[in-house]
């Protein structure tokens, strides 16, 4: 079950907003995945691998014609990523509360000069 989001400054447009923390979290978020996925493609060979799967799913996606190899890699990277989407949050929670902290405290660099 998936942790709830690190707690964030109240509601608004301005400095600590839930917009602000949402953009900061996705920026490091992505930064930390984008070096994760960087592996080279000749690394990515295939291992054959016995998987024990529901008779009736099996039937159902050959009459679909559905890749099961296909079907069964997009859904592990997809539990993989969600899995070390919520590890990178619990080891990270105590700096982003702090930076949102300092945020709510402070403000942005260039708060009094936006424009919006």
């Amino acid at each position: 079950m998936r942790e709830p989001l690190p707690a964030r400054p109240s509601a608004g447009r301005g400095a600590g907003s839930p917009v602000m923390y949402c953009a900061v979290f996705r920026c490091a978020y992505n930064a930390h995945m984008r070096s994760a996925r960087a592996e080279p493609a000749r690394k990515r060979r295939k291992t054959p691998t016995n998987l024990s799967l529901r008779a009736d799913l099996v039937r159902r996606a050959k009459r679909l014609g559905l890749n099961l190899s296909q079907v069964v890699e997009t859904a592990l990277e997809a539990a993989i990523r969600d899995a070390e989407k919520d590890q990178w949050l619990a080891e990270n929670q105590q700096a982003i509360a702090e930076y949102n902290a300092f945020i709510a405290k402070h403000g942005l660099f260039g708060d009094d000069q936006r424009l919006f």
